[in-house]
C-alpha cells in the first residue's frame, strides 16, 4: 500500500514495533506510531525521479482507514470523512495535507476499509491447507463487492472534498 508497509528503511518516529510494548520504558505508553513510511515507497520513488518545485510531503500511514469502517464508527470533521487512525498517536487526518498549493495527490485507499489482510489471511491459510473445494474467489467476490459498493459513497465525498482542499492538485487514485 502506499506507505511502503514491508518495505524497510521506514522514516524515524513511524515504526514503532509492538514488540516495542517489551522494552520496560515503554511499558504503559500508549505513544505508538505504526504508520511505517518508508523511504522505499511508490511517492518516494516518484519523488526522487522527478523535480518537483514544492517537494514531498509524505502523509500516508499503513493500517489507515477512511474513517467509517463498514458498520464502524465514523470520524465527522465539518460533515466531511477523512482518513484516520487512532492507533498512530501524533497523525492528524491526512486530508489536512492537502491545500491550494499542492499539485499532486497520489492515494490508494478502501483496502484496510473493507478488510483486505483478513481476505488474503483467509486465502493463504485456507489455500495451503488444502482444504477441499476452497476457492478463494468463490468465497470472497460477492462480499468483497458488497463491501466496496458500501464504502463508495464515502470515497466519493472524499474525493469531492479533497478537490476543494486542493484546487490545483492533480489527484492520482492508486
Amino acid at each position: 500500500f502506499a506507505s511502503g508497509e514491508g518495505a524497510g528503511d521506514y522514516r524515524e518516529g513511524t515504526d514503532y514495533d509492538k514488540r516495542d510494548d517489551w522494552n520496560w520504558d515503554n511499558w504503559g505508553s500508549d505513544d505508538h506510531n505504526r504508520c511505517r513510511r518508508s523511504t522505499s515507497s511508490y511517492a518516494d520513488r516518484i519523488y526522487s525521479g522527478n523535480d518537483f518545485q514544492g517537494g514531498l510531503t509524505m502523509v500516508s500511514c499503513s493500517g489507515a482507514l477512511l474513517g467509517a469502517d463498514v458498520g464502524g464508527e465514523d470520524f465527522e470533521d465539518e460533515g466531511a470523512i477523512y482518513q484516520d487512525n487512532p492507533k498512530h498517536t501524533g497523525e492528524a487526518p491526512q486530508i489536512d495535507a492537502l491545500d491550494e498549493e499542492t499539485s499532486l495527490v497520489t492515494m490508494s485507499i478502501g483496502g484496510n476499509d473493507v478488510g483486505f489482510a483478513s481476505v488474503l489471511m483467509d486465502c493463504m491459510i485456507n489455500g495451503q491447507r488444502g482444504i477441499p473445494g476452497f476457492r478463494c474467489q468463490e468465497k470472497w467476490d460477492d462480499e468483497l463487492g458488497d463491501r466496496i459498493e458500501d464504502l463508495r459513497p464515502q470515497l466519493v465525498e472524499l474525493y469531492r472534498d479533497m478537490q476543494e482542499r486542493a484546487p490545483n492538485a492533480r489527484i492520482v487514485i492508486m
